[in-house]
């Protein structure tokens, strides 16, 4: 149903049109994806820009007055595939390509009411949306995700001087915005302390829908099949989930240390885990051949690709989720976090600062961990509490305690108003 403004039976934001920009792969872009959605919902016209690859959910794909708009030409390579003295240099060829390419495009769209475009990355996006915006007319909007020059730093190191200028950069081009959202407030304040920007609206990833806790069972018994794994053996093995985007900023090399860790003081116990890793990416292959080479007995790891429509149902029949997200700014939140949430699954998170505790239940913030000597002793206790208990209810009724707002509720009370704003402004 349309979402509709007060006293108007009117879809709130009919007549406008909106530009989505994503300088990545649109099916791999969740909260975006998120985005057009809710906005089509809204009665906006959308045009989403952005690369092919994964293909969009269905019922997106499927939504009246959704265009697509692939970008030409190869993304930016993946920072890690390339020695770092080469990667400055052959990033920033790339990004001349790029930047022209998207200018094409959106000089070429429907003349649009307002632009909406991730950071990171910041370039070419924030040099080229915002000029190209005023000179159609429309107002720009930036969705802050993290800060592109934070994740620059994994590639070439913090202190290195392309950081402090590509911090510099990104500072000036996004207070070129006409309005702000972010994904926490911790970041909301830091944007306004360090950036300039005092007017960010902070719009938090939720859950598209939540999975009832009678549908979970059922959920386990089709993870467990695709997975071949036995679901009748007592004690049954415990599934641990984490959905992975294989990138730099996920520590699977902790993980596996833990894991290690963990095989060894289930020596000659009945005990079994099977840890899943959802997702693709370029780090993918090479943790899989790592994993291949390890000969565990009580700890299984299996990597998935889920599609959007399974998702949610099979995250479902996870007893506990993981997530490896190692914030480089420590103000950005793992939507895997939320995911996991709307399927009723307790999260063991790596603490990377307060930040997290915006979304975590107090009782999940006690078990998280920094240190794979920290998660393997939590996993164990786990394993512990799943075989005694059954469950991990007292986990579980922690999330069920959370708030449970969908995405399309929270956007329509946080973002909704700010696109109506931009728009009758126009």
């Amino acid at each position: 149903m349309a979402m509709t403004a007060r006293g108007n039976d009117q879809p709130a934001l009919g007549g406008a049109r909106v530009a989505v920009v994503v300088l990545g792969d649109l099916g791999r872009s969740p909260r975006m994806l998120h985005h057009a959605a809710a906005l089509l919902h809204a009665g906006a016209a959308v045009d989403l820009i952005g690369h092919a690859g994964a293909p969009l959910p269905a019922p997106l794909a499927a939504t009246a007055g959704l265009t697509v708009h692939h970008l030409p030409g190869p993304r930016l390579a993946a920072r890690h595939a390339l020695p770092r003295a080469a990667f400055l240099a052959y990033g920033a060829a790339r990004l001349i390509g790029a930047s022209a390419r998207l200018a094409t495009v959106l000089r070429r769209l429907p003349a649009p009411d307002v632009v909406l475009v991730q950071n990171p990355p910041a370039l070419p996006t924030l040099a080229v949306v915002p000029p190209v915006a005023r000179w159609r007319g429309a107002g720009v909007v930036i969705d802050w995700h993290n800060f592109a020059c934070t994740q620059l730093g994994l590639t070439v190191g913090a202190a290195h001087p392309a950081v402090r200028a590509a911090r510099a950069v990104e500072r000036r081009l996004g207070r070129g915005a006409t309005a702000h959202l972010c994904v926490s407030a911790a970041m909301r304040a830091t944007l306004a302390a360090s950036w300039g920007i005092a007017d960010a609206h902070v719009l938090r990833d939720r859950p598209v829908t939540f999975v009832p806790a009678d549908q979970r069972a059922a959920a386990r018994a089709r993870l467990a099949a695709r997975l071949a794994l036995p679901v009748d053996a007592e004690p049954r093995p415990a599934l641990l989930v984490s959905p992975t985007s294989w990138s730099a900023d996920e520590d699977t090399d902790l993980l596996l240390d833990a894991l290690g860790r963990l095989e060894a003081t289930l020596d000659g116990s009945a005990l079994r885990l099977v840890c899943v890793l959802t997702g693709d990416g370029p780090r993918r292959a090479d943790f899989e051949a790592r994993v291949a080479a390890r000969h565990w007995q009580r700890v299984a790891v299996r990597t998935i690709w889920l599609d959007p429509g399974d998702y949610p149902a099979l995250l479902a029949g996870a007893d506990l989720g993981l997530s490896l997200h190692r914030s480089t700014s420590g103000v950005d939140l793992p939507m895997k976090i939320a995911d996991l949430h709307g399927a009723g699954v307790p999260v063991c998170a790596f603490d990377y600062g307060p930040c997290l505790r915006e979304m975590l239940s107090q009782a999940e913030a006690a078990i998280g961990f920094t240190q794979a000597a920290g998660l393997a002793a939590r996993l164990r206790s786990l394993l512990d509490a799943l075989t005694q208990l059954g469950s991990l209810e007292a986990l579980r009724d922690a999330v069920a305690a959370l708030p449970q707002r969908t995405w399309e509720e929270g956007w329509r009370d946080e973002a909704l108003p700010l696109f109506a704003s931009l728009i009758r402004d126009e």
